[in-house]
């Protein structure tokens, strides 16, 4: 059973009432600006986004498509190695990722707090019918 996410960020100290607007902008425009280098096994035009600033347990949606011939294994990869070296917070005091495998890709949901931020992020990722 998937986690809990906006309970967990509650027992954090972020509430509904929390202004997450700043935070879901600045991780949706770090997304975009990390994950569509020449290496990279996503189209960035198959790149969507949904910010939720009001909904604790899904603030962020991302859709990644795969580029044609790229295999779900890689994409999971990159994204974990872009997440590690350009998109995770510093010093957090909790991380969790949550992998889900779909018909067509899969699912990633992060939660990531740090002092003073959270945020949670689900990662769709498609191959492209």
């Amino acid at each position: 059973m998937p986690n809990d996410y906006a309970s967990t960020l509650i027992e954090y100290g972020f509430t509904a009432d929390t202004d997450f607007y700043d935070t879901v902008t600045a991780f949706d425009y770090e997304i975009g600006g990390v994950l569509f280098d020449e290496d990279s096994p996503f189209d960035a035009e198959g790149y969507d986004s949904i910010r939720s600033p009001e909904a604790l347990d899904n603030l962020l949606s991302c859709q990644l498509t795969l580029k044609p011939g790229e295999e779900l294994n890689r994409a999971r990869s990159y994204l974990m190695s872009k997440w590690y070296r350009w998109l995770r917070q510093s010093d957090p005091v909790l991380e969790n990722f949550e992998f889900m495998r779909l018909d067509n890709g899969f699912q990633l949901h992060v939660l990531t707090i740090s002092e003073h931020s959270a945020c949670t992020i689900r990662f769709n990722i498609v191959k492209r019918n």
